[in-house]
């Protein structure tokens, strides 16, 4: 094995790795998509490629990212998923764009909105691009925020 530092089979069908993230405990987050469901596979391995743990999510298709808290990021075209280093959903929103912050908050692009909060219940600020004029400047009105939040609030999301 000239020139390898490593080479694994992993005990899941996947169709290719397109994702190999450094963790922060020094092992690696791995990201694929599966053949047999379609689903999207995620996998942590120590620096030797050894299986940590491996997680299968559904649907397909997602990107893993890194976060800037140290955690990772699913992005579907639909939803985001943050995960912990132990493969934990710390949080889950019903949009393609969520970007975790370095201080805990999130700020969530959609397809008309930007918000950023702590929790869906603990809103920082919003931004609603469809009627600029009402809603053009960050607001904390919270009549204006849950209708601009209510469409992330789902948390629930697809785990095998």
């Amino acid at each position: 094995m000239d020139g390898y530092v490593w080479s694994e089979v992993f005990p899941v069908e996947t169709s290719f790795i397109h994702t190999i993230l450094p963790a922060a405990d020094g092992n690696y987050i791995i990201g694929g998509v599966l053949d047999d469901d379609g689903g999207t596979w995620v996998a942590k391995v120590n620096p030797n490629g050894k299986l940590i743990w491996q997680k299968q999510f559904s649907p397909s298709g997602a990107i893993l990212k890194p976060a800037p808290n140290g955690n990772f990021v699913l992005q579907y075209r639909t939803r985001s998923v943050e995960l912990d280093s132990n493969s934990n959903v710390v949080f889950s929103v019903q949009a393609s764009g969520m970007r975790p912050n370095a201080d805990g908050s999130h700020t969530v692009l959609g397809e008309e909105q930007v918000v950023r909060f702590n929790d869906p219940a603990d809103v920082q600020w919003g931004i609603d691009f469809v009627d600029f004029e009402m809603y053009g400047d960050p607001t904390t009105t919270p009549d204006i925020i849950s209708r601009i939040v209510q469409v992330y609030s789902n948390p629930s999301f697809v785990g095998i």
